[in-house]
């Protein structure tokens, strides 16, 4: 495991690369949820980097700009930035270890942004875990979570009395971002550049199946894994994601690894 940053002088990104165990001819990019929810899933994808690599992939995990351990401020955060530091990583990564097929697996609004990214070279897998597929509910989620945290204290903090709708769970967001997360419709938005999508959810209901609908019409080799301990009932309790045997079957989806 190398730690490292990497992209312009003037935003750099901070990474952590894990070679494969084997020959590393697949590689695998690691896309992070936001700022939110981050931190509750940095030791699932730690361990699923690490599954990953005894299946003989290399694994590239990394900070979006303005969050962790990256350049800049959590108020510059926005998709479209996303998807150009998610761009840089790949390419980062082939740089690094030269993998014949590449794959992105990302989580939450990681998937989202990863689902919407115009890669130069279709991927081999893009695996959508838990994708944010509504913008707006997304949004609602944050902010229930936040009145659960602080709406029951005795004296809330100052920031949750004000009720700073741009300010979500510690993180300030841009009024750019807040809106275009409020217009978000991964469905009809998502452009998926890959060879096959994988979708991960917790129960396959009618918000997944219309977003697979909307790949598979664009001839997009597209299926389903139902996972019941996906991940997302532990965020919306503020616990930490699960990692083990969910991670183990989500590095088991790849053919050939």
């Amino acid at each position: 495991m190398e730690a490292f940053f990497f992209g312009d002088s003037d935003r750099q990104l901070y990474g952590v690369f894990h070679e494969a165990a084997g020959s590393g001819s697949h590689g695998v990019v690691l896309a992070n949820p936001g700022p939110q929810e981050s931190m509750q899933t940095h030791y699932a994808y730690r361990v699923l980097a690490k599954q990953l690599t005894h299946a003989g992939c290399s694994v590239l995990r990394f900070d979006w700009t303005g969050t962790g351990d990256s350049a800049g401020e959590s108020d510059c955060v926005s998709l479209q930035q996303c998807r150009d530091d998610l761009l840089m990583a790949v390419q980062e990564l082939k740089e690094i270890s030269n993998p014949r097929r590449t794959s992105v697996i990302g989580y939450r609004l990681g998937a989202t942004v990863a689902a919407s990214t115009p890669f130069t070279q279709p991927l081999e897998n893009l695996v959508l875990w838990e994708p944010v597929i509504s913008g707006r509910g997304y949004l609602d989620e944050l902010r229930a979570r936040e009145r659960r945290k602080s709406g029951d204290l005795l004296e809330p903090p100052t920031w949750w009395r004000a009720h700073r709708a741009n300010d979500l769970l510690g993180y300030a967001m841009s009024s750019e971002h807040h809106a275009e997360l409020e217009t978000l419709d991964l469905a009809a938005q998502a452009t998926p550049s890959a060879r096959r999508v994988i979708i991960i959810a917790g129960k396959t209901g009618v918000a997944v199946r219309a977003l697979g609908d909307s790949f598979k019409e664009r001839r997009i080799d597209t299926s389903y894994a139902e996972f019941e301990d996906g991940g997302g009932a532990q965020l919306r309790d503020d616990g930490m994601l699960l990692a083990g045997v969910t991670t183990a079957r989500i590095a088991g989806l790849f053919p050939g690894v």
